[in-house]
């Protein structure tokens, strides 16, 4: 009788790991900001796929990950996704951190902007040498551009 007991015990201890292993593996499908590199290049990649496919914001979230921060005003939606290089740093709130992604405490800012549930544009903020250069994406137009240097 004690056999069986405790071979019940051990079948249990087991189904319970393997229940426990497939709900840890079916969590989340999402990828976490530290899954997607987001450089320009990957920018490039999926922003004019995103905007020809009109995608969601569950769709975003998909491709770049969970934003670091959103903003709801009633008509836009904005994610934001920023690498952060210096630690305890924090950027300015409803602003692009130029200075910071001049001195290099800030690696990029990107916002990724919503209408009624479909993003509209792409905004990435990055730095080249010592300018902060924009690359913005919308359905009308792509382009880089400088948008501030460690001059002015």
């Amino acid at each position: 009788m004690n056999s069986i007991k405790i071979k019940n015990l051990f079948f249990s201890i087991i189904l319970l790991v393997i229940v426990s292993i497939s709900l840890m593996a079916c969590n989340n499908n999402e990828p976490s900001n530290k899954d997607v590199i987001i450089t320009k290049v990957y920018v490039e990649e999926h922003a004019k796929a995103g905007l020809t496919n009109g995608l969601s914001a569950e769709e975003v979230k998909e491709v770049f990950g969970k934003p670091q921060k959103e903003s709801v005003d009633g008509v836009f939606d904005v994610f934001l996704y920023y690498k952060i290089n210096k630690k305890d740093y924090q950027l300015p709130e409803n602003s692009i951190d130029h200075e910071g992604i001049i001195r290099g405490d800030v690696g990029y800012e990107m916002q990724i902007v919503l209408q009624n549930d479909k993003v509209m544009e792409y905004q990435y903020f990055y730095k080249v040498d010592d300018d902060v250069w924009e690359f913005r994406v919308s359905e009308d137009q792509t382009h880089d551009n400088k948008v501030t240097s460690s001059d002015e």
